[in-house]
């Protein structure tokens, strides 16, 4: 897929379309985790292994309603 360089002996690296990939996917996660705590009451250990779940969820319109109606938070809780 082209999301990685790998240079043998020196290691691995994310293609520029592998670290955007990458940072939405982070971004989807920590977005879930802050609706858990914040708006469900999850308790921050408890939140993680939902988040991943939910983190590949591909709508792009549900995200940025979600971060909209998070008040588009800086920092996870």
């Amino acid at each position: 897929k082209k999301l990685v360089n790998y240079e043998p002996y020196k290691g691995v690296s994310l293609t520029k379309e592998g670290y955007l990939i990458a940072l939405n996917v982070v971004r989807k996660h920590r977005l879930w985790e802050v609706f858990l705590v914040d708006k469900l009451a999850f308790k921050w250990d408890e939140v993680h292994e939902i988040a991943e779940q939910l983190e590949h969820i591909q709508s792009a319109e549900l995200i940025e309603k979600l971060d909209e109606f998070l008040d588009y938070p800086k920092f996870d809780p």
